[in-house]
């Protein structure tokens, strides 16, 4: 007897359109963290590439740990549950950014 839940329609959509829309975010969140960053530390293609470089290491991990935990789960509801950790460290981190980055910025020098 197979115990593995079939997925419903509403199930497969919400599969299909959860990469969708958080690729759309990770790269929103990409753009505005370079407008965040310009002022203390420039336009230039090293900023750019340092961020570029995070956030493609970040999302290489975060495909390692997921492509990891999907293999253990039963359930969709780790992928929801880390994507919702992951919105609430993005709010808390653009929460606090305009004191943290003049800090960060004194420091470069």
């Amino acid at each position: 007897m197979n115990t593995i839940p079939t997925a419903t329609r509403l199930t497969k959509t919400l599969w299909h359109v959860t990469p969708l829309v958080t690729g759309a975010v990770i790269m929103i969140l990409e753009l505005v963290a370079f407008r965040l960053y310009a002022p203390y530390f420039g336009y230039s293609i090293y900023v750019w590439g340092g961020m570029i470089s995070v956030v493609m290491a970040a999302l290489a991990a975060g495909y390692g740990v997921g492509g990891w935990l999907a293999d253990r789960s039963q359930t969709d509801r780790p992928l929801y549950l880390a994507i919702l950790l992951s919105a609430v460290y993005q709010l808390v981190v653009i929460m606090t950014v305009n004191s943290f980055l003049p800090t960060l910025a004194r420091l470069k020098a």
